[in-house]
């Protein structure tokens, strides 16, 4: 009885999805442009991902899909699931995979997916470590992650330790390693970090106890044999992880990414607490990308009244954005390289 109860719990989530999917991917919008071009400026009217869907006490977020195959027409796919109720604050993860019948409309460089049909389900009722979520990847992160944690245990010979800054005085010590690192990190770069600008300083060094206070920083640092190869720093609040700043030791050999290790660490730790959802905020980093599942756009608006003074204003602003772009061209070699080589 035992066994069929647990097959039950198990292939549950599976059913409500399979009923609640089918009306919702019919009829959403894929996130991927048509042959593969980029999508078109009409896009921006598309729903983000991760979609929700509502059932009872159940709220069901469909992340956005990753293709497998695309033949005549036929779509295989595959999304992650979230699932959370009222009864548990743990939020229960798993993959599913479908196929489709597409329909590509050229002008708006966009898919619609029909003829939705759910044929595989991973939902496990218990926190895996984040194995839905890597199977939720491409082929190509999936195998980039597990390596870079492969190559790190064969450097740290076992001997890591991730640790959280939970009193003020370990928030101290974390922020004091997160500062070194992130400082060589940048200097590994020929660049100087956000952290040598004293009043950006002043600022962080004001508002993390505040922070602190409301169960919102979280402060993360990974030691091998004692010394603190990569640091990150995260603004947690409600119940999602908003990754902010993160340094590295750049002296190491090529393959240990210790950036990438705590990234995969933090991210089963925010799992494992039942957060919502790990944001990496603005920007488009290869380290960013590598572990992303999804993209949203950013979006500016201003309004103000016609004057010579706005006029003035956007021309100098036009000016500024300019000057960036072209600073830009000629160091983002060096900075992209940095990504590259620190695993952030």
């Amino acid at each position: 009885m035992t066994n069929r109860l647990d097959r039950w719990k198990r292939r549950a989530p599976f059913a409500l999805l399979f009923v609640l999917m089918l009306p919702s991917l019919a009829g959403c919008t894929s996130g991927m442009s048509a042959l593969g071009e980029p999508p078109a400026a009409s896009d921006i009217g598309v729903d983000p991902w991760p979609r929700q869907l509502t059932s009872r006490d159940n709220t069901f977020s469909v992340f956005q899909p990753q293709y497998e195959s695309w033949d005549q027409g036929r779509l295989s796919s595959r999304a992650a699931v979230a699932v959370e109720d009222r009864v548990s604050s743990q939020a229960k993860y798993g993959v599913i995979w479908f196929t489709a019948r597409t329909e590509v409309d050229k002008e708006t460089r966009m898919v619609t997916l029909e003829d939705v049909t759910v044929s595989k389900a991973d939902f496990p009722t218990t926190p895996d470590g984040g194995a839905a979520y890597l199977a939720a990847l491409p082929k190509k992160k999936r195998h980039n992650i597990r390596y870079a944690l492969r190559d790190f245990d064969a450097f740290a010979g076992g001997e890591v330790e991730l640790r959280c800054a939970r009193t003020a005085g370990e928030a101290e010590e974390a922020f004091r390693v997160l500062l070194a690192l992130h400082a060589e990190r940048w200097a590994g770069a020929g660049r100087q970090g956000v952290f040598e600008k004293p009043r950006f300083l002043t600022f962080h060094g004001l508002v993390q106890p505040l922070l602190l206070g409301q169960d919102a920083l979280q402060l993360l640092w990974l030691s091998v044999r004692g010394e603190a190869l990569a640091a990150m720093y995260n603004i947690v609040w409600d119940n999602k992880v908003y990754f902010y700043q993160c340094g590295r030791k750049y002296d190491l050999p090529p393959k240990v990414s210790p950036g990438t290790v705590l990234i995969a660490r933090a991210l089963q730790k925010a799992m494992a607490e039942g957060r919502r959802e790990f944001d990496f905020l603005a920007g488009v980093s290869q380290y960013k990308m590598q572990f992303a599942g999804a993209t949203r756009p950013l979006v500016q608006v201003r309004a103000a009244w016609p004057s010579p003074r706005e006029s003035a204003r956007r021309l100098l602003e036009r000016g500024a954005d300019w000057a960036r772009r072209l600073r830009g061209r000629r160091t983002r070699p060096a900075a992209d390289d940095a990504d590259e080589k620190a695993g952030f």
